[in-house]
């Protein structure tokens, strides 16, 4: 079943062979906003370089493409752009720890969609204090999150 809003339904009209369902308005910024900070919890943890490296760059390419989507549907509606330096705390909540060198090195798509999306100004440590946190769930919940407020 898909969830689709009511004026992109009247667009594309009724999709072949799914059932529709109507929702009356889009939800609103599913990213939390605190005074200076942002929070964005995506339902999914980068792969370990291990898994990455050495697969086709296509591959790559679209794990890259799929952190550029997940930051675009879970940034906040109106944010400034910012030009200062960032506080950056990336928490991987997944199964299995990935090395400290890993940990950082996995979180670089998730990075490159910030700046995309202009969250960040530059991933450069002048403009960005990053940490990468790393807690323990079970496989079927895991999840990143990502806190974003000024230096």
């Amino acid at each position: 079943m898909s969830y689709l809003p009511r004026h992109i339904l009247g667009l594309a009209g009724r999709l072949p062979g799914q059932a529709v369902q109507v929702c009356e308005e889009w939800p609103a910024s599913p990213a939390e906003e605190k005074e200076g900070q942002v929070t964005l919890d995506i339902p999914d943890v980068p792969p370990s370089p291990n898994k990455v490296l050495g697969k086709h760059w296509r591959t790559v390419a679209k794990e890259k493409e799929k952190w550029i989507l997940w930051v675009r549907a879970k940034r906040p509606m109106i944010y400034l752009k910012p030009v200062v330096k960032m506080r950056l705390s990336i928490i991987l909540a997944h199964s299995r720890a990935y090395d400290h060198d890993n940990a950082f090195a996995a979180v670089k798509p998730v990075i490159d969609a910030l700046k995309r999306w202009q969250l960040i100004f530059d991933d450069s440590p002048e403009y960005l204090d990053l940490e990468v946190v790393q807690t323990k769930c079970p496989h079927k919940k895991r999840h990143t999150t990502i806190e974003l407020e000024v230096a």
